[in-house]
């Protein structure tokens, strides 16, 4: 193997230096300048840190670009070997090459949050950490981990957490370079390897003494890209199950230690109920016969060597039904009962909003419902909700495995937000009930509420401004959603000193809290008052709730310069400008937000004739103010 190595001038001194980030890049196209991006924005000064990109012989421009790159950062290190087809040996080459104190890796396409490197390496120094699990967000996951980091954790070996220390169990993590030195920990090399990950975390689990959680900072951005590694797993190839069953091995055969008993357990409850039994849901049924035949088999394979009856004890009811079916090796009954017993999905619609003191309160439902919108078909029977199967089933399970009472009990729902554009999620304090219905019919739903405090919803830290998706965590048995809030609430907003904060309905009829809005003039309504005033029009607009230090503040506000009504657009809105009116535009002025007499209102100088329009949406009722000499009167045309 012809390893070529860069060293910058920079690093012909083997000085110390805090952390390492090992990168192994494959054809990474645009996605090595996003990630770049990242790396340039980082807090951490560039003396304390440095980047190591091994490229796995890619068959494109991409060590030329990393050439040059090298030639521009002085702590950037570069290297090429002949192509491995995995991450794994490029990862374990530039183990070899790092000098930092911890070492952290990187996918090529996926970026660093800007203080990553230094709160991540600050909070793993003050805690004497062997592994620093940052809170990491995932392009096409709003729940991704989130439960994972709930809160900053010391010491997570001994929290006795319901899930492993180093959940989710990728690398993107920091890891002391000496623990990996002294065990020679490495990731598994041969070709492809499915979750070699797993595998390297394990035996890192096997030797570290501590691990720390960071939650309160966010860390990682795990970017999901069309053909990368993990997108090309298959259940329907013999290549998921050989691999699966490796991974089982290795954590029953590396996790042996007394105190390491409770992370074997929740690692292999993982795979079980993540990767073996999952594989029969909902598309399960649709899969070619041969397909079924290889995927059942080889579950059953597995199940039989490494999961015993009492491992069904950790999944849900569905779970259980589908476990028994597979170890009494009931093909047919387990294909009839993924269609009897679909996956069920939260639908989570917003019933009010608004502002009180400082905090929007969000209160929404949740109803769970298949794919065909159907939802869970139960009987009842003394006090107790049944799974309402049909006839054969009910010959194959006994009434306790088809009771659902505890699970459903056991439902809640938890309101969140995300970042419409860092992708990062922060569930807000909430309380949920579960409301049951029953009769002929019986039928169940959750009620919640969450209390969202711009100033303290990121884990006590303030929100960044810019728009951020409204959700809600579901969870119902082993299912764990975070759906978005579908909202037809008009809008709710609350006038501070610095601008407007606003909760409203997107384009797709979502929720979505802006902590700034930048124009909250298309989102607000009229009361109806309005007062002229020599060349002074005041409007007086609805909100929520108006800070105590709330202050005038400068908006746009959209008019017209002619006022002949005809031709005018059929929605009102910014989007739809340019807009033509008898041959003048609509055009974008100053107006005043004023917050007086308790009230809040746009002044608007109408020293001439005019048609106001209030913004990017059509308001309810009457949607233009005509100005004239006669006075103000408003336009219902649409």
């Amino acid at each position: 193997m012809s390893l070529f190595r860069q060293t910058n001038s920079r690093n012909v001194v083997d000085s110390p230096i805090r952390v390492s980030i090992v990168i192994a890049t494959f054809c990474p196209g645009r996605g090595l300048d996003r990630l770049v991006a990242s790396l340039e924005a980082q807090t951490m000064p560039t003396s304390d840190w440095e980047a190591i990109f091994v490229d796995d012989g890619s068959s494109d421009d991409t060590y030329a670009r990393l050439t040059l790159l090298a030639s521009t950062h002085p702590h950037f290190q570069i290297a090429q070997i002949e192509n491995s087809g995995w991450p794994s040996r490029p990862r374990n080459v530039g183990i070899e090459m790092a000098r930092g104190e911890y070492i952290a890796f990187m996918d090529h396409d996926d970026e660093l949050f800007p203080d990553a490197l230094d709160r991540g390496y600050a909070y793993a120094s003050a805690h004497n950490a062997d592994v620093l699990n940052g809170k990491e967000a995932r392009t096409t996951d709003a729940g991704w981990a989130i439960d994972y980091f709930a809160r900053d954790i010391p010491q997570a070996l001994e929290a006795n957490l319901d899930h492993s220390a180093l959940a989710p169990t990728n690398p993107h993590k920091m890891y002391r370079r000496a623990l990996l030195m002294d065990h020679h920990i490495r990731f598994r090399e041969g070709g492809r390897v499915l979750w070699e990950d797993i595998f390297f975390n394990v035996d890192v689990l096997r030797h570290a003494r501590t691990v720390s959680t960071m939650s309160s900072t966010p860390y990682y951005h795990w970017r999901t890209t069309a053909g990368s590694g993990s997108t090309t797993f298959q259940r329907n190839h013999l290549e998921w199950w050989f691999w699966l069953d490796e991974v089982v091995r290795a954590i029953d055969e590396t996790l042996t230690a007394p105190h390491l008993a409770s992370e074997r357990s929740l690692l292999r409850t993982h795979q079980y109920r993540n990767r073996l039994i999952d594989s029969f849901y909902d598309r399960y049924a649709r899969r070619a016969p041969e397909r079924r035949k290889l995927i059942f088999d080889q579950a059953h394979r597995l199940q039989a060597n490494h999961f015993p009856q009492g491992d069904d004890a950790h999944l849900s009811t569905s779970g259980r039904l589908r476990a028994s079916l597979l170890r009494r090796k009931h093909p047919h009954a387990l294909q009839e009962l993924v269609r009897a017993d679909p996956t069920l999905k939260p639908v989570v619609s917003a019933l009010s909003t608004d502002w009180r003191n400082g905090s929007a309160h969000i209160t929404v439902e949740v109803v769970w419902r298949d794919a065909l919108g159907a939802r869970m078909k139960l009987r009842e029977r003394g006090g107790h909700l049944f799974k309402d199967l049909s006839a054969p089933f009910e010959r194959l399970f006994s009434e306790d495995q088809l009771d659902v009472t505890d699970e459903i009990s056991a439902a809640r729902a938890t309101i969140g937000i995300r970042s419409g554009k860092k992708r990062i999620a922060w569930l807000v304090p909430s309380s949920s009930t579960v409301q049951t219905t029953t009769g002929s019919t019986p039928r169940f739903n959750i009620g919640a509420s969450g209390v969202l405090d711009p100033s303290t919803a990121a884990m006590g830290s303030s929100i960044d401004h810019g728009r951020w998706d409204v959700t809600a965590q579901c969870m119902l048995g082993d299912g764990l959603y975070q759906p978005r809030v579908d909202s037809n609430l008009p809008p709710a907003i609350r006038v501070t000193a610095e601008g407007a904060m606003t909760l409203h309905s997107d384009t797709v009829g979502c929720l979505v809290l802006d902590p700034a809005s930048a124009d909250p003039l298309s989102l607000m309504r009229r009361t109806g008052r309005t007062r002229l005033a020599g060349d002074e029009l005041w409007i007086e607009l609805q909100t929520d709730e108006i800070a105590p230090d709330a202050a005038g503040f400068t908006a746009e506000l959209e008019f017209a310069d002619h006022p002949h009504r005809r031709g005018l657009p059929s929605r009102l809105g910014s989007i739809i400008l340019p807009r033509r009116m008898s041959q003048r535009a609509w055009q974008r002025r100053q107006a005043e937000l004023i917050v007086a007499q308790a009230a809040v209102w746009l002044r608007i100088d109408v020293s001439r004739p005019n048609l106001i329009r209030l913004g990017a949406r059509r308001p309810e009722g009457a949607s233009v103010i005509l100005v004239s000499s006669k006075g103000v009167s408003e336009s219902r045309h649409r």
